[in-house]
């Protein structure tokens, strides 16, 4: 695992794990929350790891599943999703605090559909991804309080005040009300991986190479995209920064689309960087990165 400073003149620092990294890390301030796993070295042992720059290693704690989802935090804990449980571990120790095994087993897909799935952490619920649906746990003992049968989740549900949204690749995005699980509404779709993005009232979705603006109260489509606007699916998650939602798809490596509070039509393109894109764009402060893979290796981008 490599850490990428943005600062210019600075230099990126190696972080070795003990086995793949299986899905996206989390960050809280210094201390990064890794899931590995063992599928490409036939291991079958997934992990999850505290780890800095400065100590290495500060716990690990085997998860006895053969893989493992991207963690959430809150209230100084790790939550989970390993291939057939829900799990919660004290973030300063990394003790198990409790295991739902409840949970129907997640299918061994490829390592790009499963780098934006973990569960979404919300005001006394986490809501964990299955494989055909979603289940809202409580934090404190990971009892179920609500579960919602969809056909293919790819992707992380998102919490926004009382409501959960989630993409279902095969049947669109829904609205859940956070508490009791009941539908808000459901916009039809198909080819949906990205993780909803919420901001300006506004759910952003991907459909499979176009975004989409969904008002955030009723599902209605704000403003679309031009058919096959991205030139590419998406299948990484997408962000919303200031006026724009940047995607980095397969046709264009990474590219920006105008918001209604942008100049110009929304749904359009501002611009875009060539290349193949499979990673969420990142950003912080005034800079960008993406992950570029239109070259033999993988590069990452950092720009203003």
């Amino acid at each position: 695992m490599r850490l990428v400073p943005f600062e210019e003149g600075a230099f990126a620092r190696q972080i070795e794990t003990a086995s793949a990294v299986a899905a996206t890390p989390c960050l809280d301030g210094e201390t990064v929350y890794v899931p590995t796993e063992g599928r490409q070295d036939e291991t079958d042992t997934a992990r999850v790891s505290a780890m800095t720059e400065s100590e290495g290693t500060l716990w690990e704690t085997p998860l006895s599943a053969d893989s493992v989802t991207m963690p959430a935090l809150g209230d100084d804990t790790v939550f989970v999703r390993s291939a057939e449980a829900y799990l919660a571990l004290d973030a300063d120790s990394g003790e198990v605090r409790w295991r739902n095994t409840d949970a129907d087993r997640m299918p061994k897909d490829s390592f790009l559909e499963f780098e934006n799935v973990g569960p979404a952490v919300g005001d006394g619920v986490v809501v964990f991804p299955d494989a055909t649906g979603i289940t809202a746990v409580d934090p404190t003992n990971g009892n179920i309080i609500w579960r919602q049968t969809l056909q293919k989740v790819r992707s992380c549900p998102v919490i926004v005040d009382e409501t959960v949204y989630v993409s279902d690749v095969r049947s669109g995005v829904y609205a859940f009300d956070a508490g009791i699980g009941t539908e808000k509404w459901r916009w039809p779709a198909t080819g949906c991986w990205s993780p909803p993005a919420v901001a300006h009232d506004r759910v952003y979705v991907t459909d499979p190479d176009d975004i989409i603006a969904l008002d955030a109260s009723t599902g209605d489509v704000a403003w679309r995209m031009g058919e096959h606007g991205l030139h590419g699916s998406v299948h990484s998650g997408i962000s919303v920064v200031g006026d724009a939602v940047l995607a980095s798809s397969r046709g264009f490596g990474l590219a920006s689309v105008r918001t209604e509070a942008s100049d110009g039509d929304a749904g359009t393109i501002a611009w875009s960087l060539a290349g193949d894109g499979f990673n969420t764009p990142i950003a912080v402060g005034d800079r960008l990165a993406f992950v570029d893979y239109a070259e033999d290796e993988p590069s990452l981008r950092v720009f203003q």
